[in-house]
């Protein structure tokens, strides 16, 4: 009888305990949980940011290499405010500028010979500035990180309509541009 009382006095005891143990585990799980998301979150965003900046530097770097070695080849027209033109060995080389695309084409008569693009990241703007009558400056800005600008298939940034009254896409980045000086422009 004594070993009986022993074993009921003992399962009321601990009747009960297993509910409080589970949910201890519970609550140390979701909290590891929820501080790995936290980071696993911050880092594929820190990774998001590192891509876009440099795909920004490297179309950079190839578009300056490009254009400096068009301009010291042959002569320099500025044609319109987004189009150059070089003429580097009976080839005509056009350089025209979409939004966050360069693109530069060479052309021997009506034919083209090799067409190249140069993507910046959705939001960025390119312009060709006539800043005196032989310097040309490229101005290529970069999009603010803090807008998200929906990009077009061909690579380049979906601009935010001016009917529908809001303000033109230069006018709400405030980066400071890259530019590339070019001297010896022909009218």
């Amino acid at each position: 009888m004594k070993r009986f009382r022993h074993r009921l006095l003992y399962r009321s005891n601990r009747s009960g305990t297993l509910l409080h143990y589970v949910m201890v585990y519970m609550a140390v799980a979701s909290a590891l949980m929820t501080t790995c998301g936290i980071c696993l979150h911050t880092i594929l965003k820190a990774d998001s940011r590192d891509r876009s900046a440099a795909l920004f530097l490297t179309s950079l770097r190839r578009a300056d290499q490009q254009i400096r070695r068009d301009h010291s080849d042959g002569a320099m027209t500025r044609e319109s405010d987004t189009r150059l033109s070089f003429v580097i060995d009976e080839v005509n080389v056009q350089w025209t500028c979409d939004r966050g695309i360069l693109t530069r084409e060479e052309q021997r008569g009506d034919e083209v010979l090799r067409s190249e693009r140069y993507i910046f990241p959705a939001g960025s703007q390119v312009e060709f500035l006539p800043r005196t009558e032989s310097l040309v400056v490229i101005s290529i800005r970069e999009p603010e990180p803090s807008h998200v600008h929906p990009s077009l298939p061909s690579g380049g940034s979906v601009l935010p309509s001016t009917a529908a009254g809001m303000p033109k896409l230069r006018n709400r980045i405030s980066t400071k541009p890259v530019e590339i000086h070019l001297n010896g422009v022909q009218p």
